[in-house]
């Protein structure tokens, strides 16, 4: 999947949510891929809202693009794996997944 560079010279910063196969980030001056961890998927509700959450937190506390993409495609990924977005992630949670990626985590 390409991203159109238009697209992203039309705003600072533009995601694209591919599901199983990861997410696309783009700015006026780089594009970013991120695979999808895999997981066994029981509900896809909140999912966007998931996705979008770990990459703002990731914006929010300094990460790179690529590494704000990692951490929005597994808050994501975690959140699919229980029913009506009750498994939405826990900070402490995607600790334990990725703590490089949460290092404001405190351990």
């Amino acid at each position: 999947m390409r991203v159109r560079p238009a697209l992203a010279e039309l705003t600072p910063t533009v995601l694209i949510k591919n599901g199983a196969w990861g997410a696309l980030a783009a700015t006026s001056a780089r594009r970013e891929a991120a695979t999808a961890r895999p997981v066994d998927v029981a509900d896809t509700i909140g999912a966007g809202d998931c996705f979008d959450a770990g990459f703002v937190a990731g914006h929010l506390y300094g990460l790179d693009l690529a590494d704000s993409l990692t951490l929005a495609t597994l808050c994501g990924a975690l959140s699919v794996t229980g029913h009506g977005g009750a498994a939405a992630p826990t900070l402490a949670q995607v600790a334990q997944h990725a703590p490089a990626l949460v290092p404001w985590a405190g351990g």
